[in-house]
């Protein structure tokens, strides 16, 4: 094999330490082994759902001209066997995520598929910019939030929650190799430190991110919980507090940070703290 082939070969192989980059980004998100497990619980129920998740995505993408032009055939029609082509190997994506199978082969193919829908990607003739690729994988999200939702939260709310939170936690690892983005130096792969954060830098009365953390100071006090709201995840850290509520910017929902309790639906479920 030449060169040039040896090179095609590769870039389908994704890059070698692309499974080094994986974990570096999921160490970083907090995407852990318990959210690995987690997602492997929602395979039977995702399944049933994905062929028409990924159909209602393709409907939506080939609505935009930009990406529309990849799937039309000499005439100007829609080639309809290429775009169920596309969705199969989509749907198989998704479904091998489900598996919660992680690992360096999973990552290559990750990493070959975000570098190859870039202008400078690998693949020129599969080339949809990265705004769409990205936009594909937070579509997928919300819709196997809302699969969460409405199958598995009245029947093990806890379970669902958990889900969510896993899901979530996967999409933001698979969002920096969707859009193609370079692995990071060495430099920069190194431990997380918990504690790389100034409390003095939350005033009374408001709160700070840290990874899926959200620390509120109330009155000189530090609190903790979750970031994320139990309804519908809406993020607590971007809210002012009222004593010791906080209300979520997404739907209302108010709950007290010291205890984690809810003070006002819709939410149901307490915050973790």
């Amino acid at each position: 094999m030449g060169t040039a082939g040896q090179q095609r070969l590769a870039a389908k192989q994704g890059a070698e330490d692309a499974g080094k980059y994986f974990r570096y980004m999921s160490e970083f998100v907090g995407f852990t082994a318990e959210d690995t497990a987690t997602i492997r619980q929602t395979k039977p129920i995702i399944e049933k759902h994905l062929p028409e998740i990924v159909s209602k995505f393709y409907t939506h993408l080939l609505r935009y001209p930009p990406p529309r032009q990849w799937f039309l055939k000499s005439d100007g029609t829609l080639d309809q066997e290429y775009v169920e082509l596309r969705m199969r190997h989509l749907t198989h994506f998704w479904l091998r995520t489900a598996s919660g199978v992680f690992d360096d082969e999973y990552a290559r193919y990750v990493d070959y598929v975000g570098r190859a829908h870039t202008s400078h990607g690998a693949d020129p003739h599969i080339y949809i910019a990265e705004r769409y690729v990205i936009g594909q994988v937070g579509f997928v999200q919300h819709a196997i939030s809302d699969v969460i939702i409405k199958e598995m939260h009245p029947v093990d709310p806890e379970l669902a929650f958990r889900a969510e939170e896993a899901w979530d936690n996967l999409m933001m690892v698979l969002q920096v190799p969707a859009a193609g983005a370079p692995a990071p130096s060495r430099s920069e792969v190194k431990p997380r430190q918990d504690n790389e954060f100034k409390v003095s830098a939350v005033p009374p009365g408001s709160a700070l991110r840290v990874q899926n953390v959200a620390v509120f100071n109330v009155g000189g006090v530090f609190y903790a919980t979750q970031n994320e709201c139990t309804h519908k995840r809406g993020p607590l850290s971007e809210r002012e507090l009222d004593g010791s509520t906080v209300t979520c910017p997404y739907h209302g929902a108010q709950f007290d940070v010291c205890t984690g309790q809810v003070l006002r639906g819709p939410a149901a479920q307490p915050l973790k703290t």
